[in-house]
């Protein structure tokens, strides 16, 4: 489910809705190029073997979406905690981060670059 800010009402919108059955692959190549909030049923594999399901609240925040519309996701995230209870919380910027929370591994590039503050 795709979460979009009102910046008009501040109030939360439902944007899109996917299918049950949809991939992480799918998911991953429909993200959107400005901010958002996803909350993604995930299916993954303990260190038990069992499968289980983990509910992630994603922040959205890719490095071409405007200056305000981040500010404005980041700032109103917090007053989602109350109605958000027990999902996993990630932050993700890339395609890659997004691959990587939900172990995608064949996805992320073997020459991704980490982020380097002093560059």
């Amino acid at each position: 489910m795709s979460l979009k800010l009102s910046t008009t009402s501040f109030t939360v919108e439902v944007d899109k809705t996917g299918e049950p059955a949809t991939t992480a692959r799918a998911f991953i190549a429909a993200l959107p190029t400005d901010a958002r909030y996803f909350i993604y049923d995930h299916e993954a594999v303990a260190r038990s073997g069992m499968k289980k399901n983990v509910l992630l609240f994603i922040t959205w925040m890719p490095r071409g979406a405007s200056g305000t519309s981040k500010v404005f996701y980041t700032s109103q995230r917090r007053r989602l905690d109350t109605v958000f209870t027990g999902v996993e919380d990630v932050q993700c910027t890339t395609a890659e981060d997004v691959a990587k929370a939900l172990g995608e591994t064949s996805m992320i590039a073997d020459d991704e670059e980490e982020w380097d503050p002093d560059a």
